[in-house]
This record gives C-alpha cells, structure tokens and sequence, in this order.
C-alpha cells in the first residue's frame, strides 16, 4: 500500500503537468481584408438605413403637407361661404338705386331752402319708405333733411320757439 500512494502522486503531478503547458486557445487576429469587409458591410448597411429613414420622412413631409392643403383649401371654402352667406343678408341696393336716393336727397334740401316745404315733405316720405335697404350713409342723411325740413316748419310758423325746438327766448 506504500508503495501505490507514491505511484498516485507521480501519476497526479504528471495530469497535473501535462495540463499546464497546455494553453488556451487566442483566437487569431482578423486580417486586413476581413476588417475592410466588415467595414464596407457596415457602411453599407448603414447607407440602406439612412435611405430608408430619409423615405420615411419625406413620405411623412408629402403626407402633412397634403392634409394641410387640404385643410387650408378647405378653411378657404368655409370662409367663402361665409361671406356668400353675408353677402345675401346685405341689402340689394345697386349703384344706380344709389345714385338715384342721392339725387333725391339733393332735391329735398333744394325743395326746403326754396321754401318748397310741401315738395320737400313729399320727397322724404319716398325717401322714408326706402330708408331700411341703404346704407348708414344714406340714412343719415335722410335724418338731416327730415330735422331740416321741421326746422323750415317751424321757422314759417312765424314763432322762434317752435325753430329752437320749444325753448322760450328771454322776454317772451
């Protein structure tokens, strides 16, 4: 039994010794040619990516672009309704229907510094029925000529008081 407990220490140092000169395995550089390949791949891989994401964006840019002319061409119709829709609530007055109230106008107040007052009344009831289809413009003027015509009323009644709307001069 001696004599085994050597012959298993020389057989465990020889494992023992034959497994350190064993070394491990380096894996070998990569050449010059596998660096250049895994380089060009790489790039090239690269360049598909960014043309694949360079189309993404455009198609995206296209589609946005697209929806807001359609949004805009869209607002432009609302608006235009709109307007069409104010335009026929406005009163129908032409140029010439214009032209015509103006001269009318011009005719009273000539009527009223003649003294013509019964000519001038008679105007300004036309001119009254038409008030409601014209413009502010107009319709102020036509306040004008009314507050003219009852001033002229008033003054040929022969009484002040009644031209100054009923206010009592002194001494009277």
């Amino acid at each position: 039994m001696c004599r085994k407990i050597p012959l298993v220490m020389l057989g465990l140092m020889t494992t023992l010794t034959l497994g350190c000169d064993k070394q491990e395995a380096t894996p070998p550089a990569p050449s010059t040619d596998t660096m250049d390949s895994l380089i060009e791949n790489t790039s090239e891989q690269l360049a598909d990516t960014i043309e694949d994401t360079s189309i993404d964006v455009v198609d995206t840019l296209d589609a946005t672009m697209d929806d807001t002319d359609d949004k805009v061409a869209q607002a432009k119709d609302d608006v235009m309704d709109k307007v069409d829709g104010l335009k026929a609530d406005l009163p129908d007055v032409d140029a010439a229907a214009l032209a015509d109230t103006q001269t009318l106008i011009d005719q009273t107040m000539g009527f009223i510094k003649e003294n013509k007052l019964d000519l001038a009344e008679k105007a300004l009831a036309k001119l009254d029925t038409m008030k409601g289809s014209l413009p502010e413009s107009i319709q102020s003027q036509i306040a004008t000529a009314q507050k003219a015509l009852d001033t002229a009323k008033a003054m040929g009644s022969g009484n002040p008081a009644d031209a100054l709307g009923g206010i009592k001069l002194p001494g009277k």
